[in-house]
């Protein structure tokens, strides 16, 4: 099993983003691209009990599509973030091929430990974030 970090997303983020992979589903049959709910991947595990500051808590996918782990993710070039981390976008062995999600905003709510193997996932423990004014 692999342990991840990642920070989970508002209801109306999550909506959002959850249409555009099943847009993306529709077209590519990448069924991967549900093995997590929608996350913001941080590049490596990390203690989900230490203070974590997100702002105001809304990050902008402004990257290209790369890997997090072993895994496929829209980057996020925000210094409130360890360089590297992104959106999860799927599981396949081969780089995926999206409609441009570019310059979408997201909003977390909570940051999450988990475990997956590639085809099994669970959030192990939840925390969430206070977000500043």
């Amino acid at each position: 099993m692999e342990k991840l970090t990642i920070l989970t997303l508002e209801e109306g983020s999550r909506l959002e983003w959850q249409e555009s992979l099943t847009g993306y589903f529709r077209e590519s049959g990448d069924y991967t691209a549900y093995l997590m709910p929608p996350c913001i991947m941080l590049p490596e595990e990390r203690d989900i009990r230490e203070w974590f500051d997100i702002g105001d808590g809304i990050f902008t996918l402004s990257g290209p599509i790369g890997r997090v782990s072993s895994f496929w993710c829209m980057r996020i070039d925000d210094s409130r973030l360890p360089q590297g981390s992104g959106m999860f976008l799927s599981a396949a062995r081969e780089e995926p091929v999206m409609p441009p999600f570019a310059g979408r905003k997201l909003k977390v709510k909570a940051i999450a430990s988990a475990e997956t193997d590639g085809t099994f996932f669970r959030i192990t423990a939840h925390h969430p974030l206070k977000r500043g004014i």
